[in-house]
């Protein structure tokens, strides 16, 4: 996608393991390509926890900027601190961080999972402010998107997570998130159907942030569709397959639907924003993501 690499060209990437999914060098390669910079986006594969070589390696080499991936977004973050390397506040509050930046004379480190999601809802035409949320799941997307809507003025959420040894420890963190950043957070058992019922009646925004419903993973997050109701809109953050059972369901009850494409889309953005300093041309890299999806 690149016509032509020098000894010019500005190096970026994105660090996982497995890393032959990854969407990230298709967005940011088509990014580059519409706005005509001398700049190239690789994918790097990085093996047996080798994080902290790897972002040395961001160093010594003088790549501008990485994003990160699973399964290294806390390790990435751990670098950082223990490096005394300044993070932002949301990836402080999150535990984990997708995007680095090389400023030359140390690295960045950000989250911008969050603002992904709220940017995407945003430009669908919805305002957050004094909305009271749901969500489903409680794992890594979760607490970053929870974080973000915290700061966005929302009036309350409310996240249903499996009752497993972790429950307690899950609940103890969101309750500090809600101390910190005044916003009223509740946790609930995710088998509690009955609860989750009537929670959902007084939801205006469902957010699924679970596996179930992606590719390999088919069914509902939810027992019923029977438990959504029309005024929800809802959103899941899945983007493969571009609209899963649930985004079916729930339209089958009237709701307002959106999938993970915003989420994917605006999350980049942010990313390409703070490693280039540059606007990515989001129309273009959505063509471009959603002919790939279509591919699948």
């Amino acid at each position: 996608m690149v016509k032509k690499i020098s000894g010019n060209t500005k190096t970026y990437g994105v660090l996982a393991n497995p890393i032959k999914h990854s969407l990230s060098p298709l967005i940011h390669n088509t990014a580059f390509q519409t706005a005509n910079m001398d700049a190239v986006y690789l994918a790097f594969e990085v093996k047996n926890n080798r994080i902290e070589e790897a972002l040395a390696g961001v160093r010594a080499l003088e790549l501008s900027g990485v994003n990160i991936s699973m399964p290294y977004k806390r390790m990435a973050l751990d670098y950082l601190i223990e490096n005394n390397f300044p993070v932002c506040e949301v990836s402080e509050l999150v535990g984990s961080c997708n995007t680095i930046v090389n400023t030359g004379r140390r690295l960045r480190g950000y989250n911008t999972d969050g603002i992904g999601l709220v940017t995407s809802i945003e430009k669908e035409g919805i305002s957050l402010a004094g909305k009271r949320l749901s969500i489903l799941g409680a794992g890594g997307a979760a607490r970053a998107i929870v974080c973000q809507l915290a700061k966005s003025s929302v009036q309350s959420i409310v996240i249903f997570k499996r009752h497993n040894e972790s429950f307690q420890d899950v609940s103890a963190y969101f309750n500090l998130i809600s101390m910190v950043l005044g916003v009223k957070i509740d946790v609930y058992p995710y088998e509690n159907v009955k609860l989750m019922q009537e929670v959902f009646a007084q939801t205006d925004i469902l957010i699924n942030a679970t596996q179930v419903g992606m590719t390999g993973y088919p069914g509902l997050p939810i027992e019923s569709a029977d438990m959504l109701h029309e005024k929800l809109i809802v959103v899941d953050l899945i983007y493969a397959p571009l609209e899963t059972e649930f985004l079916k369901a729930a339209k089958t009850k009237g709701c307002r639907t959106m999938n993970g494409i915003g989420m994917l889309l605006y999350q980049a953005a942010s990313s390409f924003k703070l490693m280039t300093g540059k606007t990515m041309p989001i129309d273009q890299v959505k063509v471009a993501i959603e002919q790939q999806l279509n591919k699948l």
